[in-house]
């Protein structure tokens, strides 16, 4: 994700979370590693972590996971259309 544009500003409340989940859904990123950490120090001071479940029912709708090892990233990849699962 893009964090000027979309991390911080969506983080922060200067945009919608919609303004990221629907670029998520219609595969406007190739893949995504979502690393859970909210409780990360750099996050703006004045930040919301409520869009984590937005942002996670999403990805899981227009992904899929690829397998990953001894890390606390997740890594998806977006659906091909018509493609089943």
């Amino acid at each position: 994700m893009d964090p000027i544009n979309f991390g911080e500003p969506v983080l922060t409340r200067q945009k919608p979370v919609i303004a990221v989940t629907d670029r998520i859904d219609a595969g406007y990123y190739g893949s995504i590693e979502l690393y859970d950490a909210w409780d990360d120090l750099g996050l703006p001071a004045n930040s919301s972590g409520d869009i984590w479940p937005a942002i996670l029912a999403v990805v899981v709708r227009s992904n899929h996971e690829v397998p990953v090892y001894h890390g606390a990233s997740s890594f998806w990849v977006h659906k091909t259309p018509g493609a089943a699962g």
